[in-house]
């Protein structure tokens, strides 16, 4: 069984989070939030779905710099991203 790290995360430690259409997640398609109350609506959502469903959810170290975690998930019609401050794995 895989442990919930993520639901130890507060959104003091997200550094962006995004909310979109699948398919890119430049902006073109949503939007990349650094607002604190967007922070934690995506936080929240990507927190109750690795609760119900861990296989929909990745999360795995940023290719561009590993000291930052990169959670995502596609649930419903849309893409949610977050960059969270250190190893949530």
């Amino acid at each position: 069984m895989m442990t919930n790290k993520l639901n130890g995360c507060t959104v003091d430690s997200v550094i962006n989070a995004y909310s979109g259409r699948p398919g890119c997640a430049c902006g073109c398609q949503g939007k990349w939030h650094e607002t604190q109350g967007q922070k934690t609506r995506i936080l929240h959502r990507l927190q109750t779905a690795v609760s119900q469903n861990p296989k929909v959810v990745r999360i795995e170290p940023s290719s561009l710099d590993t000291s930052v975690t990169v959670v995502s998930a596609h649930l419903g019609t849309r893409e949610y991203i977050l960059h969270i401050n250190g190893d949530w794995r």
